[in-house]
């Protein structure tokens, strides 16, 4: 039995139109891909523009710096300082932390160039620090050493480690002459080195050693090894040279004369 189904001229109707419809939008779509992509649309004034765009050499645009209408798809390039996203944005080249500087920076790129980076001063860069006209991290930033920046530095600077100074001594934070030796004001422990008690941060300095003494004006008692006269400042008695601390003072001995050492000079009344 044959189950072919007849054809009708209605049927045939529409598959025709279907055919034709797919094909007309085949052929759309191959003509829209051949269309070069829109052009910026042409302007006077940002008000033409759409949302977060500008008006910059005519075409619409969307800057990197607005302020400075430029970067991006924007016709202008945009001057050192200005904000960047990609180093195609800036005239220089060079885009540091989404600021445009001059080639490696160069001074025009406040704090945003990275260590190793060019600059012309400390404040061009994230670390404060210019040495050698490259960009580095100092232990001392007024003075631009110690840290990464190959540069030691001097008596009385910030320091981290002993590294940082030129003497390869860092004190409590301030490098020092070798053992301090009068160069760190307050700053020198307990047997570090120093020439008077202001370099000490306990101020007592006996034989060019930092001490802790009982009494800083007489600079003895303590761990000063020098025993305070009468009327010193003292904490026991171990701190004084009559062996007598009273309230806080050293005191003449009250340890009684024997009777065998009694003259008319001496007889208590």
């Amino acid at each position: 039995m044959q189950n072919d189904r007849a054809v009708t001229p209605g049927f045939l109707t529409s598959s025709r139109r279907s055919f034709h419809v797919g094909a007309a939008i085949a052929s759309a779509i191959l003509v829209l891909a051949a269309i070069p992509p829109a052009a910026a649309a042409s302007c006077a004034k940002d008000d033409e523009c759409v949302s977060y765009q500008a008006c910059v050499g005519g075409k619409c645009c969307a800057p990197t710096d607005f302020t400075n209408r430029c970067g991006n798809d924007c016709s202008a390039k945009c001057s050192d300082a200005s904000v960047c996203a990609k180093d195609t944005d800036c005239l220089s080249g060079a885009c540091a932390n989404g600021i445009c500087c001059g080639t490696g920076c160069n001074g025009n790129c406040s704090h945003s160039c990275g260590d190793s980076q060019g600059c012309s001063l400390g404040n061009d860069c994230a670390h404060f620090g210019c040495v050698g006209g490259k960009c580095c991290t100092p232990s001392d930033i007024d003075g631009q050493c110690g840290g990464n920046c190959g540069n030691k530095c001097a008596d009385a600077s910030v320091c981290a480690s002993d590294s940082d100074c030129k003497s390869g001594a860092c004190s409590t934070g301030v490098c020092c002459g070798a053992g301090c030796s009068g160069n760190c004001s307050g700053r020198c422990a307990d047997g570090e080195g120093c020439s008077v008690g202001a370099d000490c941060i306990n101020q007592g300095c006996v034989g060019n050693k930092c001490c802790t003494p009982s009494d800083v004006n007489n600079n003895c008692g303590g761990t000063c090894r020098i025993a305070c006269p009468n009327g010193a400042a003292c904490d026991n008695s171990a701190d004084c040279a009559s062996k007598m601390c009273n309230e806080g003072a050293c005191a003449a001995s009250t340890k009684e004369t024997p009777p065998s050492q009694l003259t008319p000079s001496n007889v208590p009344f």
